[in-house]
C-alpha cells in the first residue's frame, strides 16, 4: 500500500490546482460588474479594504541583501516580499516575488489540464505565454535557476542569475532556464509583455549572455512587465479595482474548496493504503447522503464522519445535498413530461468532489505521481534489474506484474511499476509489454542489467524467452533465478511426483476443510483442546504444507530422538483429530454422508503408509523450510545464502541414505499413538496400522516364445516403500536442486570480490 503514501505537499498541490479550475460557473459569473443595488454595499466595504491593504503592507519585507559570495542560494528568499521602489530599475528587478516550492512536481498541473478537458498524459508547457487564469500557477513554477552543483550541465555561468550593484548582489528572479530546450526566458515578460523579444521566445546566444541580459534588464518593455506584475501582486489592476469584492469572495470560495478537496485526497490515500473498496453498490447519490440508515460505501461514510468535526466540509456536504435534491426533483418532473414526448433528457452535473469520477481522477493522478517518483529514483540509480510474473485475477484475466530493483541510496529498493493485462504469455509478447512499461517511465531498456524470472519457458527460455530477448538487446545482460521461487517449485513438484505423496497432502487438506466448513464438527474437534488448531495446505502458500503436517504429526525430532515430554505431546493434533473423527462417525447428530466421510478420513489417517509419508516429508521440510525462509529475507547475503543451499543439498543426500531414521520415527509415533488410544477405553474401535499391509504378489504374464516366466523380486513391503517412494522422492528433490540452484555456482562465485572474507 505504499502507493498511496504521498507527501502532504503533493496533496496540497493537487488541491491547489484542482480548486483553481473547478471552482464552478457561479464563481465566474460573480466577477461581472456589480448591480446597482450592490453599489452601496461596495462603498460601505471600501474602508474595510483600505484597512486590509494597510495590514498587507506590514508583511512586505525587503530582500535587498548584501552578499560577499557569488554562489548565493536564492531559495532562502523565496518566501520574502520586496519593498518596491518604482524609480529604481535595480530594485524593480529584485521585487519579483516568485515561489518555486513545487516546480519539480506537476501533479497539480495534470489536474488543471484534466478539468480543462485536456488529456491527462499531456505535459504542460510553462515556457510560453500563460492564460490569465494560470498566472498564479505560472509564478509558482518559475523561476528555474539550476546550478552546476545540481548535476546539470549549464552552457553558461550560473552567476548570470545575480546582478552586481556595488557590494550588493541581487537575484534576478525574472530569469528562468528551460533545461529541455537549453534556453533562457524572462518570466515576467512571458506573462505580461506583448512585445517580441528573445527572452520571450527563448535566448540561447551563449557568447553574449551577460550583455544581452543587462540590455533586456533595462529595456522599456521589461520594466513595463515588472510594473504590471507589481500591480497584480498589490491588487491594483483594473479588474481588482472594479471587482475587488467579487474577487475576494472567489478567493474565499477557492480556499474552502481546497480545504474540502485536501480532506478528500487524504481519505482516498487512507482507503488505498488499507486496501478497502471505495464505493458501495447503491445509495451513492448526493441527495441520499443525509439518510444515515443507508450504506453509502467506505469513501462517503468516512467523508460524512469527518464532516462532524470539520465545519467547512460539513457546509460543503450540506450544500451538495441541497443542490443535488433540487437537481433530482427537477429531473424527475422533466422525466415525467418526457414520457409524453420523444425528447431526451440529459443528466447534467454538479461539482461536489464526491463522485466516482473525482475519486478515479485523483487515484490516477496519485499513481502517475508515484510512477514519476520511481522514475526519478531509478534514473538517479542509473542501472536496474527487472522481475516479471503473470497470474490470473478473480475475473480470469491474465495480469503481468513488473517489478524493478535498484540501489538509490546504498540499499536495494524494490518497486512495482506496472500491472498489465496481457492477452498472450509468449516470450515476445511479454518482452514488448516490458518495453512499453519502461517507455512510459522514460527509462532506457539498455540500463536493465539483469533479470530474475522463474523457470517457465516463456520467461527463462534460451531461444524465445524474455531473457533471450533481453540478451539480444543488452550486452552482458545477466539472468538470475528467483531462487526462493524455484526452490518452492521444487518442493511443489516433489509433493506431486507420486500418487502416495499427492494423496497424503490431499488428505491433510480434506481434514482441514471437513472441520472448518461446519461449526458443529469444529466444536467436536475443539472439545478436548481448543488451542490445537489445524492448518490448511494451500498450493500457492509454500510454507503452508510444512505448517499443516507439523500441526498434525508434530516435529520429526520428537520421534527420531524419542523426546516425548508432556510439553511436546501437546504440540501435535493427530490423536485429537482421530478422536474427533471417531466421535462424528458414531454420532446420531450428523447425517449418514458426514458420518461416512468422517470414517473414511479416520481410516486413511490410521494407515501406516500415511505415517511413513508424513515422517518423510517432516524430514524434508526440516531441511528445506529454513532455507526457503532465508531466501525470502529482505537483506539477503548471497554468499551466506549459497552456503545454506550447499548445506541443504548435503543434508538431503545424507537423509536419502538413512531411511532407517524414517522407519524409526514412524515406529515411535505409532507406538505412542496406540498407547494413548488404549488409555481411552471408549476408543478401542480405532485401529492404527503398525506395519504396511502385505500385497498380493504380482504375476507377470508369459509372452509367446518365452520359455520361462518372469517373477517379481520378493522384497518386504517396507523395502518396496523405500525403493519406490522414499528413494524416488529424495532423488527428485536432489536432482531438481542440482539442475536449478546449484547449476548457478559460477555466477554466485563472482560475488567473492564483494565479500572475500566469506568465500
Amino acid at each position: 500500500m505504499k502507493a498511496f503514501q504521498m507527501s502532504a505537499n503533493s496533496s496540497q498541490k493537487i488541491t491547489h490546482f484542482y480548486t483553481n479550475n473547478v471552482v464552478g460557473e457561479s464563481s465566474q459569473t460573480s466577477l461581472e460588474n456589480p448591480k446597482p443595488d450592490e453599489r452601496d454595499q461596495i462603498n460601505k466595504n471600501q474602508n474595510e479594504k483600505l484597512e486590509l491593504a494597510e495590514l498587507e503592507k506590514i508583511h512586505e519585507i525587503t530582500t535587498k541583501v548584501k552578499v560577499k559570495e557569488s554562489n548565493i542560494d536564492f531559495l532562502k528568499y523565496k518566501n520574502q516580499d520586496a519593498e518596491i521602489n518604482e524609480n529604481s530599475k535595480e530594485v524593480l528587478v529584485e521585487t519579483i516575488e516568485i515561489r518555486q516550492e513545487y516546480h519539480q512536481d506537476i501533479t497539480g498541473e495534470i489536474v488543471q489540464k484534466l478539468f480543462a478537458n485536456e488529456k491527462i498524459d499531456e505535459v504542460i508547457n510553462y515556457f510560453c505565454k500563460p492564460k490569465s487564469i494560470d498566472i498564479v500557477n505560472f509564478f509558482i513554477f518559475h523561476p528555474i535557476q539550476p546550478t552546476n552543483s545540481s548535476l546539470i550541465s549549464l552552457p553558461f555561468n550560473e552567476k548570470i542569475f545575480f546582478s552586481d550593484q556595488g557590494d550588493c548582489k541581487f537575484n534576478r528572479k525574472w530569469l528562468t532556464y528551460d533545461e529541455n530546450n537549453q534556453k533562457l526566458f524572462c518570466s515576467v515578460c512571458l506573462a505580461y509583455s506583448d512585445e517580441s523579444s528573445k527572452f520571450c521566445s527563448g535566448f540561447n546566444d551563449w557568447k553574449h549572455t551577460s550583455q544581452r541580459i543587462k540590455e533586456h534588464e533595462i529595456s522599456k518593455h521589461h520594466n513595463s512587465s515588472v510594473k504590471a506584475y507589481i500591480r497584480e501582486k498589490r491588487e491594483k489592476t483594473v479588474q481588482h479595482l472594479l471587482c475587488g469584492e467579487q474577487l475576494q469572495k472567489r478567493k474565499i470560495e477557492v480556499n474552502e474548496r481546497r480545504c474540502v478537496l485536501l480532506q478528500i485526497i487524504e481519505v482516498i490515500k487512507l482507503i488505498g493504503k488499507q486496501g478497502l473498496p471505495f464505493r458501495g453498490d447503491k445509495s451513492e447519490a448526493a441527495y441520499k447522503l443525509d439518510d444515515s440508515s443507508l450504506n453509502h460505501g467506505n469513501f462517503l461514510e468516512i467523508i460524512l464522519l469527518l464532516s462532524k468535526s470539520e465545519n467547512i466540509l460539513k457546509s460543503h456536504i450540506e450544500k451538495s445535498i441541497k443542490l443535488s435534491k433540487e437537481h433530482h426533483d427537477r429531473a424527475q418532473n422533466i422525466n415525467m413530461k418526457a414520457l409524453k414526448t420523444t425528447t431526451k433528457i440529459g443528466r447534467g452535473n454538479l461539482v461536489t468532489f464526491l463522485s466516482a469520477t473525482t475519486v478515479t481522477t485523483i487515484i490516477k493522478l496519485i499513481g502517475k505521481e508515484i510512477k514519476n517518483m520511481i522514475s526519478r529514483e531509478v534514473k538517479k540509480a542509473k542501472i536496474f534489474s527487472v522481475m516479471m510474473d503473470t497470474t490470473m485475477d478473480l475475473s480470469s484475466y491474465d495480469q503481468c506484474s513488473i517489478v524493478l530493483r535498484y540501489v538509490p541510496h546504498n540499499e536495494v529498493c524494490e518497486r512495482l511499476i506496472g500491472l498489465k493485462h496481457v492477452t498472450s504469455t509468449s516470450g515476445n509478447s511479454l518482452f514488448e509489454t516490458l518495453k512499453d512499461t519502461l517507455a512510459e517511465l522514460d527509462l532506457p531498456l539498455n540500463n536493465c542489467v539483469a533479470n530474475a524470472f522463474d523457470g517457465a519457458a516463456n520467461m527463462s527460455g534460451h531461444y524465445n524467452g524474455v531473457t533471450a530477448k533481453l540478451s539480444e538487446v543488452i550486452t552482458n545482460h545477466v539472468h538470475t533465478w528467483c531462487y526462493a521461487h524455484v526452490l518452492n517449485l521444487v518442493l511443489s513438484d516433489t509433493t506431486q511426483c507420486l500418487t502416495p505423496c499427492m494423496s497424503f497432502f490431499n488428505l491433510v487438506q480434506e481434514a482441514f476443510v471437513f472441520f472448518k466448513e461446519f461449526y458443529k464438527r469444529l466444536a467436536v474437534y475443539h472439545k478436548e483442546n481448543p488451542s490445537l488448531k489445524l492448518a490448511a495446505s494451500v498450493a500457492t502458500r509454500w510454507r503452508s504444507r510444512n505448517d499443516a503436517i507439523v500441526k498434525i504429526f508434530g516435529r520429526i525430532d520428537f520421534w527420531i530422538k524419542g523426546d516425548l515430554s508432556p510439553e511436546n505431546e501437546s504440540k501435535f493434533a493427530y490423536i485429537q483429530l482421530l478422536v474427533a473423527l471417531y466421535e462424528i462417525s458414531i454420532s446420531n447428530q450428523f447425517n449418514s454422508k458426514i458420518r461416512n466421510d468422517s470414517l473414511s478420513l479416520m481410516k486413511k489417517f490410521c494407515s501406516y503408509e500415511t505415517v511413513l509419508v508424513a515422517m518423510m516429508f517432516l524430514q524434508i521440510f526440516k531441511i528445506i523450510t529454513p532455507l526457503s525462509d532465508y531466501l525470502q529475507t529482505k537483506h539477503l547475503d548471497y554468499i551466506q545464502a549459497w552456503r545454506h543451499v550447499s548445506s541443504a543439498h548435503k543434508s538431503l543426500q545424507s537423509v536419502r541414505n538413512r531411511f532407517c531414521d524414517i522407519t524409526k520415527a514412524a515406529k515411535t509415533f505409532v507406538d505412542f499413538v496406540v498407547k494413548k488410544i488404549d488409555e481411552k477405553e471408549l476408543l478401542r474401535d480405532i485401529e492404527i496400522e503398525e506395519n504396511l499391509p502385505k500385497k498380493r504378489k504380482r504375476t507377470v504374464k508369459r509372452m509367446d516364445g518365452e520359455l520361462t516366466r518372469d517373477e517379481e523380486v520378493s522384497t518386504e513391503e517396507i523395502d518396496q516403500f523405500c525403493i519406490k517412494i522414499f528413494n524416488f522422492t529424495m532423488d527428485t528433490i536432489i536432482n531438481s536442486l542440482e539442475g536449478t540452484i546449484l547449476s548457478s555456482s559460477d555466477f554466485i562465485y563472482r560475488f567473492r570480490m564483494f565479500r572475500p572474507s566469506k568465500v
